[in-house]
């Protein structure tokens, strides 16, 4: 993918950058285009259903880091 400036989050947000490989970018891509939505849109919507909950991360946190394994992914 193509390195844009930074732009700064907008208020309540976290912008993140991240390098993928060749053929992620591609299918990420072609996803975006499929569903009709910008690829940082689908990103998000990735991010935000991958990363676990507050209750989950408390746990992980309280078990030293054993919990439902998002993280071997």
């Amino acid at each position: 993918m193509t390195a844009v400036p930074e732009a700064l989050a907008a208020p309540g947000k976290e912008r993140v950058s991240a390098d993928v490989p060749d053929d992620v970018a591609r299918r990420l891509r072609i996803w975006a285009a499929v569903l009709g939505k910008p690829v940082a849109h689908v990103v998000s919507n990735v991010i935000c259903a991958a990363v676990p909950s507050d209750e989950v991360l408390a746990s992980q946190i309280q078990t030293g880091g054993i919990g439902d394994g998002r993280a071997d992914h």
